[in-house]
């Protein structure tokens, strides 16, 4: 009896000295609860703002893009409606141009917009949207060669860098003023001198 008192003492020793040895137990005064919590906390923390200082997003930035328009000679007839397909052509294409310039810009040195949309038709298009809700007309009227021309512009500020998706999608639910998207620098209106577009056969148009 002594003898299986003494080796079930010895094991329970053993027990409680392993222990000891893999962790640190508050019997052994080597674990405080409060300490570990917030050097946790502070460790998360610290590598959180590394991370958020570390991220160099590019400055704020206005991209354009142009876009052309023909007549067609099967509306000779009707050059009113001639004109104004022309027009809507060549805003169409300035629209498109614009999206695609906005899907490849550059969120850091290895990122672009179009990487942080997926193949969702919805998720896609919504470049197409913002750019219409939120992008400009600052020049439109007839070149020299007699092609319709429309230049389309649309600033991004550092909030579209930090989150490109979600800043489209409050563009796009909360549109502001067009008035507003712009820097004041840039022309508001269409430009019709002669330096820019034709004051020759389609004058009448461009003075309209």
């Amino acid at each position: 009896m002594p003898r299986r008192l003494l080796l079930a003492t010895a094991l329970l020793i053993s027990s409680l000295l392993t222990g000891c040895g893999i962790i640190e137990c508050q019997i052994c005064g080597g674990y405080d609860a409060d300490t570990s919590a917030n050097a946790s906390a502070h460790t998360s923390a610290t590598a959180s703002a590394h991370t958020t200082v570390g991220t160099d997003y590019p400055a704020p930035v206005t991209i354009t893009a142009t876009g052309y328009g023909a007549l067609d000679p099967a509306l000779a007839s009707n050059p009113p409606q001639q004109e104004l397909m022309a027009l809507r052509a060549s805003e169409v294409e300035a629209y498109r141009t614009l999206a695609e310039r906005v899907r490849g810009v550059e969120i850091t040195a290895d990122t672009r917009v179009a990487d942080f949309l997926t193949a969702h038709d919805r998720i896609f298009a919504l470049v197409d949207t913002f750019v219409l809700a939120k992008s400009r007309v600052i020049s439109q009227g007839v070149n020299r060669s007699g092609y319709f021309e429309t230049t389309v512009a649309l600033s991004l500020d550092t909030d579209f860098y930090r989150d490109p998706v979600a800043t489209m999608e409050a563009e796009v639910n909360n549109p502001v003023s067009k008035s507003q998207t712009l820097s004041p620098a840039l022309p508001r209106t269409a430009s019709t001198s002669a330096v820019h577009f034709d004051t020759g056969a389609y004058a009448s148009f461009t003075d309209r």
